[in-house]
């Protein structure tokens, strides 16, 4: 993954997922990492765009620390070596992002967009919490 066109806020959540997806020792960085990243960061958009969209954040990280404690570990070898199919097409999807937004970098808020967008469980986990892409567009 290059991390050349995304800010230093976006490349700060991809290696923060890496250290979240080693710190559990689950095998790949899922998107549950990613989400996780997001809300934890400092200084992002991310929350103002979650409660401008009636998300409640504290139930939303709660849910998301039992999705965390779901995936699979590894035992032996070293985890968090791989990103999971749907981790890499959220960051696929949020450098499409790029043009609808004539946007030069990917930052953060592009990467939460690329997460509602998907069909895995941190997508559906923003959606059951009232996140819809057209409400977090119309907060961009």
């Amino acid at each position: 993954m290059n991390l050349s066109n995304f800010t230093i806020k976006a490349a700060e959540v991809v290696q923060q997922s890496q250290q979240l997806a080693f710190n559990h020792s689950n095998s790949n960085i899922e998107t549950e990492h990613i989400l996780k990243a997001l809300l934890d960061q400092r200084d992002s958009p991310i929350e103002f765009l979650l409660k401008k969209n009636a998300v409640n954040t504290q139930q939303l990280e709660s849910k998301l620390d039992q999705q965390l404690e779901k995936l699979p570990k590894v035992s032996g070898g070293e985890p968090a070596q791989n990103i999971s199919r749907d981790a890499n097409s959220v960051v696929l999807r949020a450098g499409a992002a790029l043009k609808k937004f004539n946007d030069e970098f990917i930052t953060p808020e592009h990467l939460l967009l690329a997460l509602v967008q998907g069909s895995d469980n941190s997508a559906k986990l923003l959606k059951d919490f009232g996140l819809t892409e057209k409400g977090l567009i119309a907060a961009i």
